[in-house]
């Protein structure tokens, strides 16, 4: 319960679901079948308090490797396990403990920022995998870039909740919001299976990218967190992952 369903610190009104905001599971390959010797490779991330659990998420990916997945029940193991700076944590059975290092969302953002201080910011958000975002009560079926600005500070006061940082709901009104020249998209569907419920599950989005005339300095360091942190329903499958090109 603790690594998976945490609870908030403080839980904000809007969040009717008990999804916990601990954790994102990043993956991109959606192939249903895997034959010996293939590799899969993903991503986990951790926020806040969730990142004492590390190793019980570790034992709990060993322990499938050993009693196998799908209807075959295929076993695999796990080769290595690398931080977010590329240093090993784990290979082949043996740990680095040393390189299990907490990074903050402030780092991340002054890393992006001074990346791109000399060079030529492109216009464009790509979305690497499918947005689910309700704004007004409706789900987007196209890219608008408020509710997207939105969507990130609103993950940003969630995170602060979970961890029990009291934080007032971010002040947007006096953004100035860029219009979208040109965007393409489709509806992405990704079929999940429910254990806690026994069924099969269609999770849907629009994936695609869209272009701004211009992004706005007040834009920026908004937008390079929603990068790391996703945006939208679902998050903790992996859904709302962009980035600034």
């Amino acid at each position: 319960q603790r690594t998976i369903y945490s609870k908030y610190e403080f839980k904000p009104a809007f969040v009717t679901e008990g999804e916990s905001v601990g954790y994102v599971l990043e993956c991109e390959n959606y192939g249903q079948e895997f034959k010996k010797d293939d590799f899969l490779k993903f991503n986990l991330l951790l926020f806040g308090k969730t990142i004492m659990y590390f190793h019980q998420f570790m034992e709990a990916f060993l322990a499938l490797g050993v009693k196998g997945l799908g209807k075959e029940r295929g076993k695999y193991r796990i080769v290595s396990v690398t931080n977010s700076l590329n240093k090993t944590i784990y290979f082949e059975g043996k740990y680095d403990i040393s390189q299990y290092q907490v990074l903050r969302l402030y780092d991340y953002v002054v890393y992006r920022q001074k990346q791109t201080q000399n060079c030529k910011i492109e216009n464009q958000l790509v979305f690497k995998t499918p947005l689910t975002l309700k704004y007004n009560g409706i789900f987007l079926m196209e890219y608008q870039v408020w509710p997207i600005l939105k969507a990130i500070s609103r993950r940003i006061f969630m995170l602060d909740c979970y961890e029990g940082i009291y934080n007032h709901y971010y002040q947007m009104e006096k953004f100035r919001t860029p219009e979208i020249k040109y965007q393409e998209h489709n509806i992405i569907s990704v079929r999940r299976y429910s254990e806690r419920k026994n069924q099969s599950m269609v999770l849907k989005g629009i994936k695609g990218y869209f272009l701004v005339e211009e992004w706005y300095p007040e834009n920026l360091p908004l937008l390079f967190a929603g990068e790391l942190i996703h945006i939208g329903k679902n998050t903790s499958f992996g859904f709302g992952r962009y980035r600034i090109k």
